[in-house]
């Protein structure tokens, strides 16, 4: 009996190990994932403060990376099932919702320069903010649930 509860014990050390290891790796990822979203939404600050055709196709680009980088960590958060699952979606909902705001600032700003290369960039980036409001629109829900399966 001593002997089946030290096992019992001890799979419990292991099971929290993993899942402080798991926990860690996670904070890892979205640290790296803050840092790349840094770096792109420093490159569309870029873009915007320098405005040409070709920049707003730049920004456009950068922002649909974002993008693509956010909906995978977003598929990784749910997958891993972990207690914090919904204070890391929250975080992604936020850097989504900073991309959507600078591709929106890149539509105007294109707008304003109402050149032809401006209004295909114009129509990529339209493109891009429904895609990016599907992504929001997702993971807001997402977001909800985690919350009602951790009350």
């Amino acid at each position: 009996m001593i002997a089946s509860k030290l096992q019992q014990l001890q799979q419990q050390q292991q099971q929290e190990q993993q899942q402080q290891e798991q926990q860690e790796q996670l904070r890892e990822q979205l640290r790296e994932q803050q840092q790349q979203q840094q770096q792109q939404q420093e490159k569309a600050r870029v873009c915007l403060s320098s405005l040409s055709e070709l920049s707003v196709v730049g920004c456009c680009c950068n922002a649909a990376a974002a993008a693509a980088t956010a909906a995978a960590d977003i598929a990784a958060v749910v997958a891993a099932g972990q207690q914090q699952q919904q204070q890391h979606i929250l975080l992604l909902l936020l850097l989504l919702e900073g991309c959507y705001s600078a591709i929106a600032a890149t539509i105007a700003a294109a707008t304003a320069a109402a050149t032809t290369e401006a209004t295909a960039a114009i129509i990529c980036a339209g493109s891009l903010l429904l895609l990016l409001q599907q992504h929001i629109s997702y993971l807001a829900a997402t977001a909800a649930a985690a919350a009602a399966a951790e009350s």
